[in-house]
């Protein structure tokens, strides 16, 4: 996945999160933050270090545990993130 898909991806997943009502604030708020390290992370000109990398590989990690039974759909396209950061040596 290239930095453009991934990018999209995440894009499609937070207006995946924004339209589902079951999904509470708190977790849209965690996944905005998430998705923001993501994007800096994988973002050329930003300067990042290995605990950015690994502060956003949490995040999504625990994302998908939480999503798992309630929400198979989001937590399919949270794993493919995470798939796609670690093809990028993220």
């Amino acid at each position: 996945m290239t930095h453009d898909e991934l990018v999209a991806t995440l894009n499609k997943l937070q207006a995946e999160l924004a339209q589902d009502d079951s999904i509470n604030a708190s977790t849209r708020e965690a996944f905005a933050r998430v998705a923001a390290d993501i994007q800096r992370v994988t973002d050329p000109d930003q300067p990042t270090t290995d605990e950015d990398a690994a502060a956003g590989r949490e995040g999504l990690n625990g994302m998908v545990t939480e999503f798992e039974v309630e929400h198979p759909q989001i937590s399919a396209m949270i794993g493919r993130i995470a798939d796609a950061l670690a093809q990028l040596g993220i």
